[in-house]
């Protein structure tokens, strides 16, 4: 804030800079209700989440996240073609009437 009123050489700056205050203001109140519905009590809990995630995920070798990847993108390939089978046997089964 204080950057913008001192670049800012008009002796009026703090009310300039007034609306893009209130702007943040609201953004941080929004972002504050958004976190509170999905559990988090303010930036500072999602933070420390993101923090012990970031240490979970750092003591798992890149190998093993490589193979979990893999495996998933294998099981998703092989769940994407039953979904086309079901497909095409649901328009056999319309075809014939049944």
């Amino acid at each position: 804030m204080w950057l913008t009123i001192a670049s800012r050489p008009h002796e009026n700056a703090v009310e300039l800079v007034l609306p893009e205050l209130a702007a943040l203001a609201l953004f941080a109140d929004e972002l504050g209700r958004r976190l509170g519905r999905d559990g988090f009590d303010g930036l500072s809990e999602l933070a420390s989440l993101h923090a012990r995630l970031r240490t979970v995920v750092a003591a798992i070798p890149n190998g093993d996240l490589e193979r979990a990847h893999g495996a998933l993108c294998e099981l998703v390939a092989a769940l994407e073609d039953v979904a086309r089978r079901l497909e095409r046997l649901a328009q056999l089964k319309r075809a014939v009437g049944a």
